[in-house]
């Protein structure tokens, strides 16, 4: 299952990605750019460390950077 739907407001708000939705949409490392809310401080710093990677990276410099 790639999504679910939950009771909400608006289509946006109600429209959960599941983990494997998540992997589909952004790859295996989707958590690095779209971290989530309740991730801890350990995640996050880590993630941020990869990105800083990632970006230093010369041989992604003509690539499309995930948002």
């Amino acid at each position: 299952m790639r999504d679910v739907r939950l009771p909400a407001e608006d289509f946006e708000s109600g429209l959960v990605l599941t983990l494997y939705g998540k992997v589909l949409r952004w790859g295996p490392g989707w958590w690095i750019h779209h971290p989530p809310a309740d991730a801890s401080p350990v995640d996050q710093a880590i993630a941020a460390q990869l990105r800083d990677i990632e970006a230093a990276d010369p041989s992604r410099s003509l690539r499309h950077r995930p948002a």
